[in-house]
């Protein structure tokens, strides 16, 4: 399986450059829950989880590596893609009698744009929350 890597690797047309950017996102992924000291598992989530979706290579068995997280944080997309991940494993037969693994567009769709709808909407309404009150804010106290 590909996840978003086959995507940022068929627009650059170079593997190599394909990388470097993967390696920025999942560096900027954790710059980014580390600057919004995000709690541990929402953490492991978000870093986990952009690992995982950039990847090269996604094998099914690495999607069941983020439901603990996904449970813990009720996560919709992360729990539907590892109610999914099965449909990676189509193209095995060919691969077995060819070597090649060939799998249609339609399974990776159907693998892929679930998660994907499901992660813009729960990106849409935890960006859409409004900030939590600290009230260890010093300036929020009153005067």
């Amino acid at each position: 399986m590909k996840g978003a890597f086959g995507l940022i690797e068929g627009l650059v047309q170079d593997p190599a450059m394909a990388r470097r950017i993967v390696a920025v996102m999942v560096i900027g992924v954790i710059a980014g829950t580390t600057a919004a000291a995000f709690d541990l598992e929402r953490t492991l989530l978000w870093v986990l989880g952009a690992g995982m979706i950039l990847t090269p290579t996604l094998h099914p068995w690495y999607v069941l590596w983020m439901l603990p997280f996904a449970a813990l944080r009720t996560s919709p997309p992360w729990i539907a893609l590892g109610g999914l991940a099965f449909l990676g494993y189509f193209g095995l037969g060919s691969y077995q009698e060819t070597g090649e693994w060939i799998q249609p567009a339609t399974v990776r769709a159907a693998l892929w744009i679930p998660f994907f709808l499901l992660l813009a909407v729960e990106g849409r309404r935890l960006l859409s929350r409004p900030a939590a009150h600290d009230p260890g804010d010093p300036s929020e106290a009153l005067p």
